[in-house]
């Protein structure tokens, strides 16, 4: 934290800020102010505002150029200020005590004093009322003042009278919030008012003094304000004359002239300053000097396009101007010293005032001296801004960036991807950053780098509306994009967004051969249905949608198969295209991450834990998930990816929902390879990816035509199996239990009997039993032509199900 934020409050620090750059309608909450960067001139134009200030921590950062700083530093840039210079006039403009904090150390004399106590808070309406109450106590001047001022400050009685200047004879404590009476009385209050004629400030000039030689009343009133709030009507057909500073504005209207001049210079003006200026003609009379030139450079700047026309006085040479008009660095001669040192006349005022030139902004010299700018090399990336100077612009950088990469940026996730010829690839952002400096040379400095990395990215977004891999029915394959609803093969083209690319060759006269992988299939899996099954899962793996909600669950007791086929489908579907987190770390957002844009996940590592997971079921599901990439803001999308797993048993859940079921698509394998085998099949199966993406796209055809997969009963009696395994109530159900019709009385069995059973059972077994209320739903579930009832039996009433009773093996005692 900075000076500002060891001297002013975080309210003060607030009120300062929005005076320095233009805060975004609705953008700041809480300490944090957002608008448009000033050290790099942000468009107000722009969708998203780049910079912030948090008054709390006092601290200002630019996302696009990267400036960062406290407030006296961003005061002092925009001020355009060196930073001695502008730590000097900083702490003069908000009344701060240099004390050590100054650059290279305090000057004796220059310190807080001793009362370390916080400063009272006070909010700009207690502010106000207390300077109001003030100025109605403040005392004209006494007349031997307005008689020195007249002689060294050429002020005249009549404007002294006319512009109610005063005595200040209270103070505003900073620590206790009070007016507090000033002893010797030694600075001239100057009323500040707005444009509806409310005070708004005091300013509180000393004439002769090296340090707070004009201050405001208070930190919160020292916003810049126009001093007169506008031009004298009077006069209204008179140039307007802007002076720099109130007591060259003074002096001027002491002479007749129709000055006015800002309370605080600035480098931007607010379209507020600009009001009283407009249509009218203007004179800048600002100081002899650099400063002074430079300020009347960024007035002439901000009144261009708003006034009629705009001149600027040329000091003669005895106020120090040198004969080819070079100007003192600072502390240069003044309007004030025009009428007092050289003992100038109105008239002779005038004179200067029609010779005033017309106003050319300020145009550093070219930087090599050439009569032509060079465009080549760095040069191509450097040009003339808005304010006429000659210096970096990542704008150009940027646009070459995305020429010479083919550059997409996706905001939802904040990836860059790289057209390849044939898809988009993933592009790390580090890589533009590289391209930068090499174009940027000797002049690489981390701030441009990263500021035209950035507009590349914005320049190169993906068009609103678009979303990678948008185009149903498409699959980019190596000779081109293949649409299977038109049978037609497009080249390749940026506009399709496909981030992937199937690693076969395809089209409309490919003659597909794959016997081995067929041979393959009926070795391992034998059925035709199921074969079917697989196949569909193949093509359903080559496209984005999720509507099927299934994940394959590939079983078998090892060396049966299982492990090829999902290395066939890794390769068919593309290494690029694929992830392999195991289910297990699914939960881990980062983990995610590497799911986003992929179609397929392949584990072998199996949890019961995880697959009981949210998150697990929605990835299937294809539901909305948020994930995360290291360093980068959490995003949410909607995953694409199908899930396939192998495992020698089928892995143990909780959920022994219908919900969870349905999402498994359980495929066995029924031959085992135990002795020799043929180690070349994968490469001879990789061989044929061609014949099995075409192979894979019949399945597709038929999974989208029947709306579900092949119906098998094996497959229904394998998951029917695992659903045993599975739960403890229905294997319970199978072993002990008889089910029937509901209206045959013989299946008819208290319900207390069922559940007594099911508890012998539990113990028997080594089960962990469920509670009365969850054992019946479970079997209810497995069950569904179950129903309850409560008639009265030998007087009292039992709970009894309907389609039930308990097997006949059991013994007669325990019916």
């Amino acid at each position: 934290m900075g000076i500002a934020g060891k001297h002013l409050s975080e309210s003060q620090r607030a009120a300062i800020a929005r005076t320095l750059f233009k805060t975004a309608p609705g953008k700041s909450s809480g300490g944090e102010i957002h608008g448009y960067c000033p050290i790099h001139q942000e468009s107000e134009t722009s969708p998203s505002p780049s910079f912030s200030y948090n008054s709390e921590k006092d601290a200002y950062h630019c996302f696009s150029c990267g400036a960062d700083g406290d407030l006296l530093k961003l005061w002092t840039e925009v001020h355009g200020l060196g930073q001695k210079e502008g730590f000097k006039a900083f702490c003069d403009q908000y009344a701060i005590p240099y004390g050590n904090d100054a650059p290279g150390g305090g000057q004796p004399g220059q310190t807080a004093g001793k009362d370390k106590s916080p400063d009272m808070e006070l909010t700009l309406e207690q502010t106000l009322g207390l300077m109001r109450e003030a100025w109605e106590k403040f005392p004209s001047l006494p007349s031997d003042w307005i008689t020195r001022l007249a002689k060294e400050r050429g002020w005249s009685p009549e404007i002294v009278k006319k512009l109610d200047l005063r005595l200040q004879t209270l103070r505003l404590d900073k620590k206790t919030g009070n007016l507090k009476e000033i002893k010797k009385p030694e600075k001239i209050a100057i009323p500040i008012y707005d444009g509806n004629g409310y005070l708004q400030n005091i300013r509180l000039y000393q004439p002769g003094a090296k340090q707070f030689k004009i201050i405001s009343f208070a930190q919160l009133t020292g916003e810049s304000r126009l001093f007169p709030p506008k031009p004298d009507q009077i006069l209204q057909y008179e140039p307007i004359l802007l002076c720099e500073g109130e007591s060259d504005t003074i002096c001027a209207l002491s002479h007749g002239l129709n000055a006015i001049t800002q309370t605080s210079k600035l480098k931007n003006w607010p379209n507020s300053h600009n009001g009283p200026f407009r249509s009218r003609d203007v004179i800048i009379a600002y100081d002899a000097d650099n400063a002074g030139r430079v300020y009347a450079d960024y007035a002439g700047e901000s009144l261009q396009g708003v006034v009629r026309s705009l001149r600027v006085i040329a000091w003669p040479e005895f106020m120090g101007v040198g004969s080819d008009g070079s100007v003192p660095k600072d502390h240069g001669q003044d309007l004030t010293d025009f009428f007092v040192r050289h003992d100038k006349t109105a008239d002779d005022f005038r004179v200067l005032m029609n010779a005033a030139k017309k106003f050319e902004p300020l145009i550093p010299p070219e930087p090599l001296g050439d009569d032509e700018r060079r465009t080549d090399g760095v040069y191509r990336f450097y040009d003339y801004g808005v304010n006429k100077r000659y210096s970096f612009r990542p704008r150009l950088l940027a646009e070459q960036l995305v020429e010479d990469m083919s550059l997409m940026y996706e905001p939802n996730t904040g990836l860059t991807y790289k057209w390849n010829g044939r898809f988009w690839d993933v592009l790390h952002e580090d890589y533009i950053k590289t391209a930068c400096i090499k174009y940027l040379e000797n002049e690489a400095q981390k701030s441009r780098v990263e500021d035209a990395a950035f507009q590349a990215r914005m320049l190169s977004m993906i068009p609103e509306g678009r979303k990678i891999n948008d185009r149903d029915g498409f699959f980019c394959v190596e000779n081109g994009m293949y649409s299977i609803d038109e049978d037609i093969l497009y080249d390749h083209a940026v506009d399709y967004y496909a981030t992937y690319m199937f690693p076969v060759i395809y089209g409309p006269d490919f003659v597909p051969i794959c016997k081995r992988w067929l041979q393959f299939l009926e070795e391992t899996i034998q059925t035709p249905e199921v074969i079917a099954q697989v196949q569909e899962f193949f093509g359903y793996c080559l496209t984005p949608s999720t509507a099927f909600e299934k994940c394959l669950l590939c079983l078998g007791p090892g060396a049966d198969g299982k492990s090829t086929l999902l290395k066939v489908l890794r390769a068919l579907v593309g290494p690029k295209n694929c992830a392999a987190v195991n289910i297990e770390d699914l939960d881990d957002q980062f983990q995610r991450s590497s799911l986003y844009g992929k179609l397929l996940n392949i584990s072998t590592e199996i949890g019961s834990k995880a697959m009981e997971s949210k998150i697990f079921k929605a990835i299937v599901s294809g539901d909305t998930i948020q994930a995360s990439f290291k360093h980068e803001n959490p995003f949410e999308f909607e995953p694409i990816c199908k899930m396939a797993f192998a495992a020698n048993r089928f892995p143990r859940v909780l959920d022994n929902s219908d919900g969870f079921f349905r999402k498994i698509l359980p495929i066995q394998f029924k031959k085992q390879f135990l002795t020799g085998g043929d180690k070349s099949l994968l490469d001879t199966l990789k061989d044929e990816l061609s014949g099995i993406f075409h192979w894979a796209l019949i399945g597709r055809k038929r999974l989208w035509e029947q709306k579900d997969f092949t119906q098998s009963n094996e497959t229904d009696a394998l998951m029917l199996d695992y659903r045993r395994v599975n739960s403890p109530v229905l294997c319970f159900a199978e072993d002990e239990l008889e089910f029937g019709a509901i209206d045959d009385e013989s299946y008819d069995t208290p319900k207390e009997a069922i559940y007594d059973l099911y508890k012998a059972y539990c113990k028997e077994k080594g089960y962990e039993k469920f509670s009365q209320e969850n054992f019946f739903r479970e079997l209810k579930s497995a069950r569904h032509n179950l129903e309850q009832y409560r008639p009265r039996i030998n007087g009292r009433r039992e709970y009894r199900l309907k389609g039930v009773r308990i097997a006949a093996k059991v013994p007669e005692g325990m019916k």
